[in-house]
């Protein structure tokens, strides 16, 4: 199973709002340029035009946007890219019954670094929509290095400062940390659709690739941690939080 489809901003506010949704999937962005109203009300009109041939021709586009706005699980990946051009990183996937939906929303043409674009829309497996999610990502090694791990305690500064400080393993993860960096992503898997926005909840994934050396995934819990990250432990990763939010959906609903 593979579709995809490309929507301007407005053709997907659009249609987000027809399926019942006022608030855009995070961390999709809606934003229109136009000065007067009546401009913005033609526009829609000529987009409502397109989204209705569209929806008729391709029912499969209303099933990729059912399992959006109605996910039993969904993903969130947002983060910055520093590879020729600094943009951000905005796509959200939705699972329902065997079905995955992914929006990736492109670069805007404007230059400054949140520009947003247009938005592909992708219907596959669920497995297909993770890998379709992390195939999108810049191809970048393993971490060469074997990482940090560090006690979070550990990392609070001392009081007075002595010249052994430089070599402590508090200063050591900060160098490591404080490296320059090409990508920076966060990624959430949690239950459901979002109908409040950005909510604190779900399971959370942080990684980064740092210039000339790879990519690490980073644990920011009790114990502050870098590890060397391929893109199939990535996969796999993602995999497990869903599965963890699955069981636990279900544990919750025998409850």
């Amino acid at each position: 199973m593979s579709e995809a489809w490309l929507l301007s901003q407005l053709e997907f506010h659009l249609v987000w709002q027809a399926i019942d949704r006022d608030r855009m999937p995070f961390p999709i962005e809606f934003r229109n340029d136009a000065e007067v109203l009546l401009d913005f009300e033609r526009e829609c009109a000529a987009a409502r035009t397109k989204l209705v041939a569209l929806l008729k021709d391709e029912p499969d586009l209303h099933r990729a946007l059912q399992a959006l706005a109605r996910p039993k699980v969904r993903v969130e990946m947002f983060g910055i890219r520093r590879d020729g051009r600094d943009r951000m990183v905005r796509m959200h996937t939705g699972i329902d019954d065997g079905v995955g939906a992914v929006l990736v929303q492109e670069p805007g043409a404007a230059t400054d670094l949140d520009a947003a674009g247009d938005i592909r829309v992708y219907l596959h497996t669920p497995a297909e929509a993770l890998r379709r999610m992390v195939s999108l990502l810049p191809a970048v090694r393993p971490g060469t290095a074997h990482g940090v791990s560090i006690n979070r305690l550990d990392m609070v500064a001392p009081e007075t400062w002595s010249a052994a400080d430089a070599r402590s393993p508090r200063e050591q993860v900060n160098r490591f940390l404080r490296r320059p960096y090409r990508t920076y992503l966060e990624i959430k898997v949690d239950q459901g659709p979002a109908l409040d926005g950005w909510q604190q909840t779900g399971r959370h994934l942080h990684v980064v690739d740092f210039e000339e050396e790879g990519r690490y995934l980073l644990s920011l819990g009790n114990r502050i941690e870098a590890k060397p990250l391929t893109a199939a432990e990535l996969l796999a990763r993602i995999q497990r939080a869903i599965d963890r939010t699955l069981d636990q959906e279900r544990t919750s609903a025998w409850s």
